[in-house]
């Protein structure tokens, strides 16, 4: 018994449910050509109806959480944007280093480009996930991290960055 189990959850339940519903309407079909008694055939009807209503509602429920994740990590990134690019316009004003502030601008438009789709998903024949989605907008938001890193070590360096308003104490 331990091994049909082993198996069985090595199917995995959608895996199984997929079986069931073209076992029940491979064995239907027969049932009909070979004249089954009509029993038989209700049963299977509503076996594979039953393996039909439960991968309809597993995958709703898939979908429900893919969707909350895609929107998780959007607003993670959008959130995490905002605040770096007002941090760097409140504090890197009176850096003197142009290249420095460069760099960390090209950081914020690297992460802000994730707010479009990946150019690498035009024109390619392959489904895009929600986990690539997610993957996307979190690359975004790491992108917008390193600049806040940029800054923050920019602000340890000079406490007084940002103007006189701004000291740390």
């Amino acid at each position: 018994m331990q091994k049909i189990r082993k198996v069985l959850d090595s199917i995995g339940n959608r895996n199984l449910l997929i079986i069931g519903l073209f076992a029940s309407i491979i064995l239907g079909a027969i049932g009909v050509k070979l004249d089954w008694n009509p029993s038989i055939l209700g049963l299977l009807v509503v076996a594979a109806a039953w393996c039909f209503i439960v991968l309809l509602y597993e995958q709703r429920n898939d979908n429900k959480q893919a969707a909350q994740d895609i929107n998780g990590a959007w607003q993670t990134m959008v959130t995490t944007i905002k605040a770096v690019h007002v941090l760097n316009m409140s504090k890197m004003t009176t850096c003197p280093d142009q290249a420095y502030k460069e760099q960390i601008i090209d950081l914020l438009m690297e992460a802000a480009s994730h707010m479009g789709s990946n150019p690498a998903w035009r024109n390619v024949h392959r489904i895009t996930t929600a986990g690539d989605i997610v993957r996307w907008y979190e690359a975004g938001t790491a992108k917008a991290n390193e600049a806040r890193a940029l800054i923050d070590a920019y602000v340890a360096k000079h406490p007084y960055a940002g103007g006189l308003g701004d000291v740390h104490h």
